[in-house]
């Protein structure tokens, strides 16, 4: 999530899990992998960083992980989101019953919308396909949730974060976040996933970047310094 309060913009950038990359050894594997080769937790978090840092040429200022019964909680805090589904699908749920979204413009609760956040292998596309659904439920989800009248759920909202969240952020930074995107307007609200296509590498798949396309989308859309972004900034690894 990157938030511009100079120009009055905001965008949710996604970098692909199966992003290839190359470890100081030599082996080849996901960008997502980082986190639990290395111990999970802050430990996880700052070495998957450092992968981050290496593709987008800077460090983060946070993050927030989120375990799937928090956010299905989330969303039934707000009371379920609107969505346009894309198509006819079936998930199993945290409960292990199955869940059945059929296409079409629906109100989702928090375990139909997990199941929508979930589904995969029906996209042509499947992981891309689920992050791109992903992003957009992300996106209704502040147009529909970002309002006065839901200032009265904060509290809740923030012990949600507190007690089912792992997170280096604090309850200001939340708050700061929060009051930016309601003031920036939706409409100002942009996504986007990190240029690149998906291949096979020996026997298993993965999401290659383009270099120069990835440097110029940063440098144009998500640099919050003054020194430009540039190809030889970044530590992309390639086939």
């Amino acid at each position: 999530l990157y938030v511009d309060t100079v120009r009055r913009q905001a965008g949710l950038l996604t970098l692909p899990r199966d992003t290839y990359t190359v470890t100081d050894y030599g082996d080849s594997n996901k960008l997502n992998s980082a986190y639990g080769r290395n111990g999970g937790g802050e430990e996880g978090m700052d070495v998957l960083f450092d992968y981050v840092q290496d593709t987008i040429g800077y460090r983060p200022d946070g993050y927030v992980l989120i375990e799937l019964p928090m956010l299905q909680d989330l969303i039934d805090l707000f009371g379920g989101v609107e969505y346009d589904v894309p198509q006819d699908m079936s998930v199993g749920s945290l409960s292990g019953e199955l869940v059945s979204l059929q296409a079409g413009m629906q109100h989702l609760n928090g375990e139909q919308a997990l199941a929508l956040l979930r589904f995969r292998y029906g996209y042509i596309d499947q992981d891309l396909g689920r992050q791109n659904v992903q992003k957009d439920f992300i996106k209704a989800c502040l147009q529909q949730w970002l309002t006065v009248e839901n200032l009265g759920k904060l509290t809740d909202v923030l012990d949600l974060f507190k007690t089912q969240s792992f997170t280096d952020l604090d309850t200001r930074h939340f708050l700061w976040f929060g009051w930016n995107l309601l003031t920036i307007g939706f409409q100002n609200i942009y996504t986007d996933t990190l240029p690149g296509y998906a291949t096979m590498i020996g026997d298993v798949s993965y999401y290659v970047l383009y270099p120069g396309e990835v440097a110029e989308m940063i440098q144009d859309r998500y640099n919050p310094y003054q020194v430009e972004i540039t190809r030889e900034m970044l530590d992309i690894a390639t086939e």
